[in-house]
Parts: structure tokens; sequence; C-alpha cells
């Protein structure tokens, strides 16, 4: 049974790679959403709303929204989560609907950050089923929805706009009120690219990730968490903790699934100064992009052994890393059609990538988790 587990992600995958494929090459020129584009946008909504107990924090939402249960001590802060919340409880809808809100603005805002360079949307689908991103997007609901939003308004940083900036650092906290640290990434040097500087990555890179793996690091910042707490993390279930780590508080282990996240991160530094030369005059954020990937990279690593209090909010930068991985695909794939060792390269990545999802479906086949994708349709059956 995994393996059609497996290639139903395939199937999504390729779904809306070759949606986005179309849109390239029947309006290459057109920065609009064409008619391509906005059935990538239905399909991703569809299947996400439509989903059964897939997502870490799935049935707790299930329970928020058709419920309509709200944190007290947030009401005043995440009005528009509250909003929806009270709508979908309201109208006597089924949990599919604040799901399906949520999933089109993630992938609404995603599509319009990068339309502009639709190869990019081409490649993501790829890397979004075959790694962690698609399930942190619908476990972590709120804050994904959030950090999408973050990827389309980071423009403002490069065309240096803070009021935009700001209002929109505003927005995203309605509907996850930790939103509100992005307003530290509007001092990122917009210009600056870290890419080139490769001995200087590895040089901060190696250390982050030796020091998260000792324990006595993991121990010390377990004494801190108390002070995360404010950031409205404390009442998050563990369940995206142990899909990411293994298991809470385990030492981070060498397994098939963080090896993937590993070699991902180091493929996007080793090819940093590729990628900078071809797409950085092409792609005008790809610097703040590429920061934020590289950032992302050094502070998964440093706290991937000490809870998801340190985790979830380093996640807002997650979705970076997604779109240099997928630019790097496209890249190796590319310059694999004058090239075997470039296409096996790109083979190669694919593999790396979709380990991920590939591991956690085997070793948990024929069990209810939160990996396998199941549909609400099918619930009954």
């Amino acid at each position: 049974m995994f393996i059609i587990d497996i290639l139903i992600y395939v199937f999504f995958a390729w779904t809306m790679s070759a949606l986005a494929r179309q849109s390239e090459l029947n309006f290459p020129d057109d920065n609009h959403i064409d008619k391509y584009l906005k059935w990538y946008i239905i399909f991703f909504t569809l299947i996400t709303a439509l989903r059964y107990s897939v997502g870490g924090d799935y049935f707790s939402y299930v329970k928020i929204l058709e419920k309509g249960e709200i944190v007290k001590n947030r009401a005043d802060q995440e009005i528009l989560w509250n909003y929806l919340v009270k709508l979908n409880h309201g109208l006597g809808l089924k949990a599919a609907f604040g799901f399906g809100v949520c999933a089109f603005l993630q992938i609404y805002f995603l599509v319009k950050a990068c339309v502009n360079n639709k190869y990019l949307l081409v490649a993501i689908p790829i890397v979004m089923f075959g790694s962690r991103y698609y399930f942190d997007m619908t476990g972590a609901i709120r804050q994904v929805t959030a950090a999408c939003m973050f990827i389309w308004f980071s423009k403002y940083i490069v065309e240096r706009k803070p009021v935009q900036y700001f209002l929109w650092v505003i927005i995203a906290s309605l509907f996850h009120h930790s939103a509100l640290i992005l307003s530290v990434f509007w001092f990122i040097p917009s210009q600056m690219c870290i890419a080139s500087k490769r001995k200087l990555m590895w040089l901060i890179f190696i250390p982050c990730f030796i020091i998260g793996m000792t324990p006595q690091f993991s121990s010390y910042i377990n004494h801190i968490q108390s002070l995360v707490s404010v950031t409205g993390y404390d009442n998050y279930s563990t369940s995206i903790t142990e899909y990411l780590t293994g298991g809470k508080n385990e030492a981070l282990s060498f397994g098939p699934i963080m090896l993937s996240f590993l070699l991902i991160a180091i493929a996007i530094i080793y090819y940093g100064p590729d990628l900078e030369e071809k797409y950085k005059d092409k792609i005008p954020l790809f610097s703040v992009w590429y920061n934020l990937s590289f950032i992302f990279a050094c502070a998964y690593f440093l706290v991937a052994n000490t809870g998801h209090l340190f985790i979830r909010p380093v996640q807002y930068l997650e979705f970076f890393q997604m779109i240099m991985a997928a630019l790097l695909l496209y890249d190796l794939w590319e310059q694999g059609y004058d090239s075997i060792k470039y296409r096996n390269l790109a083979i190669a990545f694919i593999i790396i990538i979709w380990t991920s999802i590939s591991w956690d479906i085997i070793k948990h086949d024929g069990i209810m988790n939160t990996t396998t994708y199941k549909s609400i349709i099918f619930q009954n059956l």
C-alpha cells in the first residue's frame, strides 16, 4: 500500500507542475495569474481542504473550527483567524471550509511571489510534496498562512517600503500574533547576498549543526523555553516536534528523514555561487530569499533538538528554503538537457527530496497517521 500512498503525492506534484508548465509555455511574458495558475491554486486548495487526518494538528483544528473555540487571551490579537473560526462555526460548516480558506491564502501568496518567474512554480510542487513543507502547511496552519504572506511581502524589503512592509506584518499577525517577529527581517541587507560566500557559509552552518547535536546545548535551551512561551507556541501539541525530530526531546538522529533535510541544505549552500550568478538579475528578490533560506538552515539545525517552542518560530523562514531548493532543481534539470552529469544530479536531488515523504510513509505503513493522504470524501469507506 505504501507505494500507492507515495504515488498519490507524486500525482499531486505532477498535476501542479504540469499546470505551471502550461502557464510558462502559453503565457511566458504574462506576470498575472492566468487560467492555468488559477487551476494550480484551485487544485491545491481542494486537495488540502478535503484532506482527512493529514497534518499534525488536524483534529485540533477540526475541533476549533467546528465548535468555534477561540483562545481567549488572544481574541483581540488574532482577529482574522478568530473571524474565520466564528464564520465556520456560525454557518455550521465542516472544518474543510476553514482549511480551504487557509490553503487558498497559502498557495495564492506563494504564486503571487513567484509569478514573475514561473519556472519556480513548475519545480515547487516537486519539492513541496516530496519533503516536509506540505505537512507543515497542513499542520501549523495559522503560522504557515502568515509565513506564505511573508514570502510575498518580503519584496518590500528590497523596494525599501517600510509602511507597506510593517502593515503586512500586522496583517499576518492577525492570523498568528507571533508573526510580529518578522519585523526584525526589515533590517536584513537587501542588496548583500551571501550565496557567493561559500566558505563563510560553511564556517557558520557546520558549527550550528554540531552545536545543535550537543546534548549540553539542548539541556541549556530547555531551561529558557519558558521565555519563548510568550510568542504563543506553548499550547501546541508535540506531534510536529515528533515528526521533525523523531520524538520529543530525543537526540538528533541521522535517519533518512533528517538526512534528507540536511542534504537539501548542503546542496543549496554548495550551489549557491552558481545560483547567484545565473538568477540574481532574473529574480529581484534572490538575495533576500537566499539569505533567509540560509538563516533557516542554520537556525533549524541549531534548534532541531530542542523542541517545538524554538522550531516553530524558525519555520517562518522554511519556505524560502523550499523556493531555493526548487530553483536548484530547475537549474540542474535545465542543464541536464545538455549534460548527462547534470541530469543525473537532478534525479539524485529529487531522490534526496522525496526520501523524506517516502520513508515517513513506509515506516507508518498500515497505521493511521498524519502523513498518508486521506480524503473526507472517502472517510466512511
